[in-house]
């Protein structure tokens, strides 16, 4: 029994959407490697706006953020809702020591 082929990358419609902003580099399958920057980050980027220099800088920040849990719960809208601070679900603590250490770097 044949197992079905993986390449473990982004789907050709994928690619194709992403356009200008994706590269491939390699042309063995061992060696091949697929840079998306799709994101308004790396457009930004592409398109000069900002520098590399910047744009390093500005990743290394956007990383320290979500690692160190900072940006908040994902739900949906409820125009109900009250946004409040709850102190009993100790949302302004770190989880673990790695959350810890992305907040003070951040």
């Amino acid at each position: 029994m044949d197992t079905p082929l993986d390449d473990a990358g982004p789907t050709p419609e994928c690619l194709a959407k992403a356009g200008q902003f994706s590269t491939v580099a390699g042309r063995a399958r061992s060696s091949r490697k697929i840079t998306m920057l799709d994101d308004a980050l790396g457009k930004a980027w592409m398109r000069q706006i900002i520098s590399a220099r910047e744009y390093s800088a500005l990743r290394r920040y956007a990383l320290h953020w979500v690692a160190g849990g900072l940006q908040g719960p994902l739900s949906s809208v409820d125009l109900n809702r009250i946004y409040a601070f709850d102190p009993s679900s100790m949302s302004g603590l770190a989880r673990s020591e790695a959350q810890l250490d992305h907040k003070r770097t951040y």
